[in-house]
């Protein structure tokens, strides 16, 4: 069996793909409180790569909540890349929801996204 070679994936300055593996710390809270200490203590450790597990998350259906959440949480981590993950009970996750409701909220990321990219563009620019 012949092995494909995959090309590298950059993201915010680390190279997936080459080297060492990564390994990407969780963040399961299920308040924005505990959400953003896991965060705190992640940054401290000199994790390469952060996945917010918002299947956890008690408000991962507000879309107001995800997006202060989201705000505060990329001030916390700085430069870090975060991959934002929701897992439904069929996929493993903690989230029961319908087919329909989470292609809803599946929309909502690109959304999301885009808001976050408009947020640090304003905080760049002070």
């Amino acid at each position: 069996m012949r092995c494909d070679i995959i090309n590298p994936l950059t993201i915010r300055d680390i190279e997936i793909g080459t080297g060492i593996p990564k390994i990407i710390v969780p963040i399961v809270g299920k308040t924005q409180t505990e959400i953003l200490a896991d965060a705190k203590s992640i940054v401290e450790i000199g994790a390469e790569l952060i996945e917010w597990r918002a299947d956890f998350y008690e408000n991962v259906r507000d879309e107001q909540k995800i997006k202060e959440t989201l705000h505060v949480l990329r001030l916390i981590i700085g430069d870090i890349p975060l991959f934002f993950t929701i897992r439904t009970a069929a996929e493993g996750g903690q989230i029961q929801i319908s087919g329909p409701d989470y292609a809803d909220l599946l929309i909502l990321l690109p959304a999301l996204a885009m808001w976050i990219l408009l947020m640090l563009n304003c905080l760049l620019k002070g």
